[in-house]
């Protein structure tokens, strides 16, 4: 299904619209949806994007509803704001964040932005800061108890378990010379900023890392020492690996696409450890293959036949995506999840969402967001570590609040010394644990597809 003729499916019907958006936020009601049916929510007839780029403007909650937004409001389109709370089309609202409506117009407009923020020129950068579809969901079980009269927790449940989905891009499994050149570019760009800034030394530091990181050669195997760190905590990850062994002519393919081949000797061990359900794996297909139907399948049977599993997950390298096209290919190419959804320049919840989320009314496939990748931290912005601890609490805090699912990317290479990102993922995994976020394993995600 195309992107215009989604939106004349469900965003232009009513009916349809709300029983998917109530469907899409059911973790949080149960078998209960005809309780929140008997709100007395407001409901258009129709939804659109609104002005681009959006108009947004807060809702300040009831009293008795503060936790559920951020400070006591929730963010929500001029297009779609009331005089009061009890005025706002609450679902229209979760379904103009979950469907990306005024992204998918944009799109429709400019073309894709291949998951790159900064097209996006002068839009809101609350948009993605918080999970506010989530946040609706939890304000309509508040809205819902107090009608009643009952507790929320008895009436629903509880709110669900945060899970976190751990995965690694197989983007390099040997220091290749565009893999150096790539990095050593950033890290020079990086000494600029901080010369522009008159930060002497930074630069000076910069430039020495900039040389260091261009002329070692450590192993990126990493697979034996990545599943051994998290095993210890439980968890278990999703390894996104390049399938596309068939055409590698062309300079752009060399700079951009992964360099491998799936019969490397280092992936016996993962192999391995695929058999034993101790990882899984995921297909990356190129970032040509955006919207090849015919390439990300023909990735898919490789992949099988190399791991002897079935593939579910999906990837697009790059996050090279379109609205129009990638979820459609995957589908077609027998795919039933993709954690493609998020930006490449910047952390975010980029459907203001953190759900495992049907996009099409007419299909089971899903997609989850990835909220936060190791270079978000590292080459998008010049923190420093106590900076890039801030920000990895307050997505995984967002996170926990809403009892969302997302995932989260950190590259195998990065692990190995000339990158030393390691120590802060390690970090992450104790944050998340000490929040009590659960790392959701491959298998538990397939069966909340099955389920919700």
């Amino acid at each position: 299904m195309n992107n215009s003729s989604t939106r004349q499916s469900f965003l232009l019907n009513a009916k349809i619209r709300h029983d998917w958006a109530l469907e899409n936020l059911s973790c949080y009601f149960g078998d209960k949806l005809d309780i929140i049916d008997e709100l007395p929510l407001k409901r258009l007839e129709s939804l659109d994007a609104g002005p681009l780029p959006p108009r947004l403007c807060t809702v300040a909650l009831p009293d008795w509803a503060n936790h559920c937004g951020v400070e006591g409001v929730i963010l929500v389109p001029e297009s779609l704001s009331r005089d009061s709370w009890d005025s706002v089309p609450w679902l229209d609202v979760a379904a103009w964040y979950m469907s990306s409506v005024a992204e998918r117009e944009f799109e429709a407009e400019r073309g894709p932005i291949f998951s790159n923020s900064f097209r996006l020129k002068g839009w809101d950068p609350r948009l993605w800061k918080y999970a506010w579809a989530n946040r609706i969901a939890l304000f309509l079980r508040e809205w819902a108890g107090r009608k009643r009269g009952e507790v929320v927790d008895v009436l629903f449940g509880g709110k669900p378990q945060a899970r976190l989905i751990l995965s690694h891009d197989v983007d390099a499994i040997s220091k290749t010379l565009p893999i150096r050149g790539k990095q050593t570019f950033r890290i020079l760009a990086k000494a600029l900023r901080r010369l522009g800034r008159l930060d002497i030394p930074g630069a000076l530091n910069a430039c020495f890392s900039a040389l260091s990181f261009f002329f070692s050669s450590p192993s990126y195997d990493r697979f034996a020492e990545i599943i051994k760190m998290e095993k210890s905590l439980k968890a278990k990850s999703l390894f996104f690996v390049y399938p596309n062994d068939e055409d590698r002519r062309g300079l752009k393919k060399w700079i951009l696409d992964p360099s491998y081949r799936l019969n490397s000797p280092v992936f016996s061990f993962l192999a391995e450890r695929v058999k034993d359900h101790d990882a899984f794996v995921g297909s990356h297909p190129s970032i040509f293959h955006w919207r090849d139907t015919h390439s990300i399948s023909r990735g898919r049977d490789r992949l099988e036949k190399r791991f002897e599993r079935s593939i579910s997950f999906c990837r697009q390298h790059w996050l090279k995506f379109s609205f129009a096209d990638t979820w459609h290919c995957q589908r077609e190419a027998g795919f039933h999840i993709d954690l493609t959804l998020g930006f490449n320049d910047r952390p975010g919840f980029r459907n203001g969402s953190a759900l495992l989320l049907k996009p099409d009314p007419c299909e089971q496939f899903r997609t989850a967001p990835m909220v936060l990748m190791d270079s978000h931290l590292y080459d998008c912005r010049d923190y420093d570590q106590t900076e890039r601890i801030s920000e990895m609490r307050h997505w995984l805090q967002e996170l926990n609040q809403v009892g969302g699912i997302a995932s989260v990317i950190w590259h195998q290479r990065v692990f190995a010394p000339d990158y030393g990102w390691r120590d802060l993922y390690v970090k992450m995994l104790e944050l998340a644990n000490d929040l009590g976020i659960e790392f959701a394993d491959p298998e538990q995600i397939a069966l909340l597809r099955r389920e919700h």
